[in-house]
């Protein structure tokens, strides 16, 4: 078995890196909202990353309660993880991850940053 509160340390460390991504990601789409945009598609492409953005810091947030929660709530609660568990919250926590590392990979993209240098 899983001691509890490293495991839930662990957790919160990886939440905190995948929220540093989505909020770097809604800093550069407030930065972007200020310019107007005429081409129909990619304001709407626009305003679909910025909800999807919203609804990855929605989800995220659940799981992050929930882990604070637990760290100082005491009552009820076992000193270990078991293995179904286990598994679960850390498919929850990577998909946050992955779903806001992607999402701050589509800016930068889509701003011509595709991280290679000129020879």
């Amino acid at each position: 078995m899983i001691d509890l509160i490293p495991y839930i340390l662990i957790l919160l460390a990886l939440s905190a890196i995948s929220m540093l991504f989505i909020v770097r990601v809604l800093l550069n789409q407030v930065r972007l909202f200020k310019y107007r945009i005429t081409d129909k598609n990619i304001s709407h492409f626009r305003n679909v990353l910025f909800a999807i953005s919203i609804t990855i810091i929605a989800t995220g947030s659940i799981p992050i309660i929930i882990n604070i929660v637990t760290l100082f709530d005491e009552v009820g609660r076992p000193d270990t993880i078991g293995f179904v568990s286990l598994i679960y919250s850390v498919s929850v926590h990577m998909q946050t991850f992955f779903l806001s590392y992607l999402l701050w990979r589509i800016y930068r993209l889509a701003k011509g940053d595709f991280n290679d240098k000129d020879k």
